[in-house]
Protein backbone atom coordinates (compact mmCIF):
# COMPACT_ATOMS: atom_id res chain seq x y z
CA UNK A 1 0.00 0.00 0.00
CA UNK A 2 1.26 3.83 -1.05
CA UNK A 3 0.54 6.90 1.40
CA UNK A 4 0.73 9.61 -0.07
CA UNK A 5 2.86 12.44 1.95
CA UNK A 6 2.06 16.12 0.92
CA UNK A 7 4.96 18.63 1.15
CA UNK A 8 4.65 21.81 1.71
CA UNK A 9 7.19 25.09 1.58
CA UNK A 10 7.29 26.77 4.73
CA UNK A 11 8.58 30.92 5.09
CA UNK A 12 10.29 30.65 8.59
CA UNK A 13 11.21 34.20 8.01
CA UNK A 14 7.57 35.43 7.76
CA UNK A 15 6.53 33.11 10.13
CA UNK A 16 9.16 34.24 12.64
CA UNK A 17 7.91 38.23 11.92
CA UNK A 18 3.91 36.74 12.22
CA UNK A 19 4.82 35.52 15.54
CA UNK A 20 7.03 38.09 16.74
CA UNK A 21 3.75 40.70 16.01
CA UNK A 22 1.36 38.84 17.69
CA UNK A 23 2.81 37.84 20.92
CA UNK A 24 4.36 41.59 21.47
CA UNK A 25 2.35 44.09 23.02
CA UNK A 26 2.94 46.80 20.70
CA UNK A 27 1.44 47.34 16.99
CA UNK A 28 4.04 47.31 14.15
CA UNK A 29 3.59 51.42 13.91
CA UNK A 30 5.08 51.39 17.61
CA UNK A 31 7.88 48.49 17.36
CA UNK A 32 9.04 51.00 14.87
CA UNK A 33 8.52 54.07 16.52
CA UNK A 34 10.65 51.93 19.43
CA UNK A 35 13.40 50.98 17.03
CA UNK A 36 13.80 54.31 15.27
CA UNK A 37 14.28 55.95 18.62
CA UNK A 38 16.85 53.40 19.72
CA UNK A 39 18.96 53.53 16.53
CA UNK A 40 18.45 57.52 15.49
CA UNK A 41 17.92 59.24 18.55
CA UNK A 42 20.24 57.81 21.28
CA UNK A 43 17.20 56.23 22.97
CA UNK A 44 15.43 59.25 23.55
CA UNK A 45 12.20 59.28 22.82
CA UNK A 46 12.14 62.76 21.37
CA UNK A 47 8.27 63.40 19.85
CA UNK A 48 9.39 66.04 17.86
CA UNK A 49 12.06 64.02 16.11
CA UNK A 50 9.94 60.97 15.97
CA UNK A 51 7.02 63.25 14.58
CA UNK A 52 9.03 64.33 11.52
CA UNK A 53 10.52 60.57 10.78
CA UNK A 54 6.60 59.03 10.54
CA UNK A 55 5.04 61.96 9.15
CA UNK A 56 2.44 60.83 7.07
CA UNK A 57 2.45 57.42 9.07
CA UNK A 58 1.98 57.97 12.64
CA UNK A 59 0.78 61.66 14.16
CA UNK A 60 2.77 63.90 16.56
CA UNK A 61 -0.78 63.53 18.62
CA UNK A 62 -0.32 59.56 18.39
CA UNK A 63 3.13 59.73 19.56
CA UNK A 64 2.28 62.18 22.78
CA UNK A 65 -0.45 59.85 23.59
CA UNK A 66 1.80 57.04 23.39
CA UNK A 67 4.56 59.11 25.39
CA UNK A 68 1.89 59.25 27.97
CA UNK A 69 1.06 55.80 28.30
CA UNK A 70 4.34 54.55 28.20
CA UNK A 71 5.44 56.64 30.49
CA UNK A 72 2.72 55.61 33.25
CA UNK A 73 3.82 52.26 32.02
CA UNK A 74 7.41 52.72 33.16
CA UNK A 75 8.64 51.91 29.77
CA UNK A 76 9.69 55.22 29.24
CA UNK A 77 12.06 57.33 32.04
CA UNK A 78 11.70 61.19 32.57
CA UNK A 79 15.03 63.32 32.66
CA UNK A 80 15.90 65.28 35.30
CA UNK A 81 14.88 68.13 33.38
CA UNK A 82 12.23 68.85 30.52
CA UNK A 83 14.97 69.39 27.95
CA UNK A 84 16.11 66.18 28.68
CA UNK A 85 13.51 64.10 28.00
CA UNK A 86 12.53 61.37 28.06
CA UNK A 87 14.43 57.86 27.70
CA UNK A 88 13.46 54.16 26.50
CA UNK A 89 13.52 51.57 29.62
CA UNK A 90 14.35 48.27 29.19
CA UNK A 91 11.18 47.10 29.82
CA UNK A 92 10.16 48.95 26.52
CA UNK A 93 13.10 47.40 24.66
CA UNK A 94 11.84 44.19 25.36
CA UNK A 95 8.53 44.50 24.82
CA UNK A 96 9.33 46.19 21.11
CA UNK A 97 11.64 43.25 20.72
CA UNK A 98 9.46 39.80 22.61
CA UNK A 99 8.75 36.65 19.89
Amino acid sequence: KITEVQTFWVDKERIGESANRQNSPLSAEEQALVCYALEHLGGKFNIRDLAEAFKGHVSQRRIEQLSRQWEALGWLVAGRTRAEGKRIAGALIVAASSA
